[in-house]
């Protein structure tokens, strides 16, 4: 992968293209770093609409009053369900009628042509670069397919799942709220 001064050889670039594209896949899905929305105008005869390619999860759903909906709910008829991971099949709602659709996106796609491009940096916090890099080296290593990498791509996994361990129980991202289990806490000022 690396020639001298660190830099990453050219013949190398779709194979570490291919390694970063799966370690976003992984730190997209595992962390919520990408939210989009989108709107669905309903069609009669119509109940399933493709969200988005990109969908890793459903969010939200609203109807046009801003109303929240019941999404993945097989107790309730009105409910909202993805199919097939990218499709949102919609219950009986009145054509015509503008439903929108909040969800947790992937990473655009890196490509070849932006690995020396700084116009096209990666949208990733910089607590989760050297998670990237661990899961990168993982790959890299676990291609080899030799018995020391194989070693050596299961220490490089090890570290990656606990980076991303403790970036989560952390919330260093911001992700989640943080209950605190103390008097003040639970009652305030008293």
């Amino acid at each position: 992968y690396l020639g001298e001064g660190g830099s990453i050889l050219e013949d190398f670039y779709p194979k570490f293209v291919a390694h970063t594209n799966a370690g976003l896949r992984q730190l997209y899905t595992r962390f919520p770093l990408r939210k989009e929305w989108t709107t669905i105008t309903i069609t009669e005869g119509i109940d399933l609409y493709e969200v988005s390619s990109d969908l890793v999860q459903l969010l939200t759903v609203m109807d046009q009053t801003g109303r929240l909906q019941v999404i993945n709910s097989v107790n309730n008829r009105d409910s909202f369900f993805i199919k097939n991971g990218k499709y949102i099949k919609i219950p009986d709602v009145k054509p015509g009628t503008d439903i929108k659709v909040e969800y947790q996106a992937y990473h655009p796609t890196f490509t070849v042509d932006m690995v020396d491009d700084s116009n096209h940096p990666l949208e990733l916090p910089l607590i989760l670069v050297e998670p990237l890099k661990q899961f990168i080296s993982y790959l890299y290593y676990t291609s080899l397919n030799t018995e020391g990498s194989t070693l050596k791509a299961q220490e490089y996994l090890q570290v990656y799942t606990a980076l991303c361990d403790e970036t989560e129980q952390s919330n260093s991202l911001g992700l989640s709220e943080t209950l605190t289990p103390t008097k003040f806490g639970a009652r305030g000022f008293v």
